[in-house]
């Protein structure tokens, strides 16, 4: 689901399956954590082109 500014929701899209690769970068002592710091990050990214609106937050629901 994508929300603009304005409030506006986008349907629910169909359910995707995909694998979260959890090999940390720059790991070099095999902790599953990059050295130096102890916070997860999460890369997101919109892959859509040709849809030109600005949105604002995705929701990402967990089973």
């Amino acid at each position: 689901m994508v929300t603009d500014p304005a409030g506006n929701s986008s349907a629910t899209s169909d359910e995707a399956k995909f694998t979260v690769d959890t090999t940390a970068p720059g790991d070099s002592n095999d902790d599953g954590k990059v050295d130096g710091g102890d916070k997860m990050v999460v890369n997101s990214m919109w892959l859509s082109q040709k849809d030109k609106c600005r949105w604002q937050y995705h929701q990402c629901w967990r089973s």
